[in-house]
């Protein structure tokens, strides 16, 4: 079997998502279960089911009038592998970047900050997470964030000469309301904030918040500053939702 019939073969969304369905179920499945919630017809999914099968991803057996479909997952392990190369490819290369930076002398800080804010976890998740409350605290008076693993959002205020007044960003992780993880791309910078929430004795909250992978001094010395200033407006938007 080829190399290309793999991935010919899972390219179409509707095939992964059969993929997904026998791979969630570990048993074999019926045509007519298959069918739930797709949006195409009969025909069309076993044309699909027999595309899978051409490339060894599905096997089936008749059981009576039937026909029963299973998942047999080995050929997949190709684009496993072929994903992992890329992985280690990249990873190698930025670990190759980080070695260049730090070389010439850029290299790349963390800025730690902690807080203890009066006001509960929960409060303090949703001033953290919720649009209309980002806007409440932040520089930015207009935001399309979403705690959503893989949305991409951006925040936005009036620009300064060289400067649009947007940072972009996507969410990397949300383990909500203890953790929060998104990137912040502004000027060049491609940082990785992280939020973390633990509830207090007192029911109050000590936040941490860790900015990662800032490369110019400028930029360190400005999200000090910027965060510090705009963690007091949490605090109090946080207080008022208490």
């Amino acid at each position: 079997m080829a190399l290309a019939d793999v991935f010919r073969a899972i390219a179409d969304a509707h095939r992964r998502d059969l993929i997904q369905k026998m791979g969630a179920a570990g048993s074999e499945l019926p045509l007519h279960v298959l069918m739930q919630g797709m949006d195409i017809g009969r025909t069309a999914v076993s044309k699909h089911l027999a595309v899978l099968k051409q490339a060894g991803i599905v096997s089936e057996r008749r059981r009576g009038r039937e026909t029963l479909y299973r998942l047999n997952a080995a050929p997949l392990k190709q684009v496993y592998d072929w994903v992992s190369f890329y992985e280690s490819f990249w990873r190698a290369q930025v670990l190759s970047l980080q070695g260049f930076l730090r070389k010439e002398g850029y290299a790349m800080k963390t800025l730690q900050l902690e807080f203890h804010l009066d006001a509960p976890v929960e409060a303090v998740w949703r001033a953290l997470t919720e649009s209309e409350l980002l806007t409440q605290w932040m520089f930015f008076k207009e935001n399309t964030f979403r705690p959503i693993v893989g949305h991409r959002f951006y925040f936005k205020m009036q620009g300064t000469d060289g400067w649009n007044g947007v940072v972009e960003g996507e969410v990397l992780a949300v383990e909500a309301p203890h953790r929060l993880v998104y990137t912040w791309e502004s000027l060049g910078e491609k940082n990785e904030i992280e939020w973390k929430l633990e509830e207090t004795a007192e029911g109050t909250t000590r936040l941490l918040l860790e900015q990662r992978n800032i490369q110019a001094e400028q930029a360190y010395q400005g999200a000090r500053m910027g965060w510090e200033a705009m963690v007091r407006g949490l605090e109090g938007v946080a207080k008022a939702l208490a």
